[in-house]
């Protein structure tokens, strides 16, 4: 035939040959991550910490929440916001996702202006400079992806160390498992699956796709809000 019916067809694959497939945490799974004891165990840095609830409240993903400066902590329109604007994994990766004011209450804000006075420019200032090594080191091979530096660091000890430590022996969970958590979270909630799509930064190939980021904030934010994990019981 003279045209190739399946020009622009996409097919998603497996990565790495007998991968299991990534889950979500069940609710065991979270009162076990975030138990008060062993959340607070002076072990878990406070950078870990930090980087386990808004992964768990914001669905970023690990190279995302590494590169996260202060600046793109910020009020639009009056509501508190996360702007991924950083190197991402394509250009629909880059978005708004609004403060669940779980992290609001637990003192983000406030962990901001302390990171600010000692003239820090991002969020995870440690786990920054350390991925921006591995990747300089790195560049002298080749070019490697995003994604081969930045979780290295604190997504490999969670999945290492800290999972077993909980007693979470799955090998189909780790840390990209707060992501999927996130956005099951979203759809059994009700969300619709573009505004889904628009907090997650996942492309979205269908006419109306191009449009996602007008969402208004106030819908976003209400969004977030609607987010209720059962098992995580830490308080703020």
């Amino acid at each position: 035939i003279p045209d190739n019916p399946s020009t622009g067809i996409k097919v998603d694959s497996v990565k790495g040959k007998g991968a299991p497939p990534r889950v979500n945490f069940s609710p065991d799974d979270l009162t076990r991550i975030f138990d008060a004891k062993a959340f607070t165990d002076p072990k878990t840095s406070l950078e870990t910490q930090w980087a386990m609830l808004i992964s768990l409240f914001s669905g970023m993903r690990a190279s995302e929440l590494a590169q996260l400066k202060l600046d793109s902590i910020r009020h639009e329109r009056g509501v508190l916001v996360f702007a991924v604007e950083e190197e991402t994994k394509n250009s629909g990766s880059q978005r708004i996702i609004p403060l669940h004011s779980f992290l609001i209450e637990r003192g983000l804000e406030r962990l901001v202006g302390d990171l600010r006075a000692k003239r820090t420019t991002h969020l995870f200032p440690e786990w920054y400079s350390k991925g921006i090594e591995a990747k300089s080191r790195a560049m002298i091979k080749g070019s490697p992806t995003l994604n081969l530096y930045f979780p290295h660091f604190i997504p490999k000890r969670f999945n290492d160390t800290y999972l077993p430590e909980v007693g979470i022996q799955d090998s189909r969970k780790s840390w990209h498992s707060f992501r999927h958590t996130f956005k099951t979270g979203l759809a059994r909630a009700g969300v619709s699956r573009s505004i889904q799509d628009g907090l997650c930064g996942h492309a979205d190939n269908s006419a109306g796709g191009a449009y996602i980021h007008e969402t208004s904030i106030e819908t976003l934010k209400d969004a977030v809000e609607k987010l209720h994990f059962d098992g995580f019981k830490l308080t703020a």
